[in-house]
């Protein structure tokens, strides 16, 4: 996932993506200051959910 908030963190990703389906890892890639790099990697549960996730995107 990319283009996030620059304030999005590991915490409000999963919150917003467990709207979708079970997540079994999120994490939110940051640099050297901690800072968010604005995108991201999700891994559901099951795997139809990235097919609910991608029919809510804008």
């Amino acid at each position: 996932m990319n283009n996030f908030n620059f304030r999005t963190t590991d915490e409000t990703l999963k919150e917003y993506v467990t709207k979708f389906g079970e997540v079994s890892d999120s994490l939110v890639m940051k640099d050297q200051n901690g800072q968010s790099r604005c995108f991201g990697f999700v891994t559901f549960t099951d795997p139809h959910a990235i097919d609910e996730f991608m029919k809510q995107r804008p």
